[in-house]
């Protein structure tokens, strides 16, 4: 976090010293991570889908560090690979590929268990990795060949493809499912859906040359904030409260319900507030007016405060001491 601190303020103060620094330490960080997803990887069991997605994550997150040096080098005036192709690379596998693979991956577990829906497809959620992986080796051919315009398009070709397939399964999960009143985090979650699949349409405007302002901002609004910053915010409120209802269970003859670590209010606040930022900011590239931008990131900034007060109420109640009713009896207890 303090990396992320630094590299933010070697950014804003354009100061490549401070900048450099923070990430170098990032890419250490996320160099441990690595060896940490390699070892659950190696012990995983089943789900052939959910394992080849985080097998081809670890591998876009190798191209995403590579080029994420390559930007700093250019920064620094070290020798490097051009800021166009590393920024294209780092964008397609860091967006794309390390993140967005863990999110079309891990969904296979999330989806059915909040939903109580059989586990989808394997063969099918397979197919949907390897379009992905081919979208990818064709963005880097486009940031690195010759022909990029057609590399493009054929990395937009896979990866819709493979959006398609995954957003099949999740279908059917939702369809199929014994829980079908999810509330507003799945209404998230089908807001990231859809703009993972607007992400692409921009993608393929950019492609084409299409003369619209603001439409190399707009498809990272819909490929960072809209897709995975929704969808993890929304997965998140999901994911907590049940980790706090298992790790409160130790020692309880009863465990708590993960509603006992969930507050609907906070939550609502962000809903509404993450999504009328997300509109606001589209409107204000729209628009060309900067006193909107300005509106929507402080309407965003009140939704994130919101969030960080649903967080830190599940904590408190997660350190609470358990009711003496909830406790296991021990011996010489009457």
């Amino acid at each position: 976090m303090p990396a992320v601190a630094a590299l933010t303020l070697g950014m804003g103060l354009a100061f490549a010293p401070l900048l450099a620094a923070g990430a170098l330490a990032i890419v250490c960080a996320l160099l441990l991570y690595a060896l940490l997803l390699v070892a659950n990887l190696r012990g995983a069991r089943g789900m052939p889908g959910v394992v080849a997605h985080g097998w081809a994550a670890l591998g876009c997150l190798a191209v995403a560090l590579a080029s994420a040096l390559a930007l700093v080098g250019n920064y620094v005036d070290l020798p490097s690979l051009g800021r166009p192709a590393a920024l294209a690379l780092h964008v397609a596998f860091a967006g794309y590929g390390f993140m967005g693979l863990l999110a079309l991956g891990l969904s296979a577990i999330l989806v059915p268990m909040f939903t109580l829906s059989p586990l989808p497809d394997a063969r099918r959620h397979l197919a949907s990795c390897a379009f992905a992986v081919v979208g990818l080796g064709c963005a880097a051919a486009a940031a690195l060949g010759n022909e990029p315009r057609a590399w493009q398009i054929a990395a937009i070709g896979a990866g819709t493809i493979a959006v398609a397939l995954h957003l099949t399964l999740m279908h059917a999960a939702l369809r199929d499912g014994m829980r079908h009143d999810l509330g507003r985090s799945f209404v998230l979650v089908k807001i990231a859906w859809v703009a993972l699949a607007a992400s692409l349409l921009a993608a393929l405007a950019l492609a084409l040359g299409t003369p619209l302002p603001g439409l190399a901002t707009l498809f990272g609004l819909l490929l960072v904030g809209a897709w995975l910053l929704t969808f993890t915010l929304a997965m998140l409120q999901r994911i907590l409260p049940f980790l706090a209802s298992m790790h409160a269970a130790r020692g309880r003859r009863r465990p708590p319900l993960p509603s006992t670590f969930s507050t609907a209010r906070p939550l609502a606040i962000h809903f509404a507030c993450h999504l009328a930022a997300l509109a606001g900011l589209a409107l204000a590239l729209a628009t060309g007016s900067s006193a909107l931008a300005a509106l929507a990131a402080a309407t965003g900034a009140g939704g994130a405060i919101a969030y960080l007060a649903f967080y830190m109420v599940l904590l408190r109640r997660l350190a609470a001491p358990a009711p003496a009713g909830s406790r296991p009896a021990v011996a010489g207890e009457g």
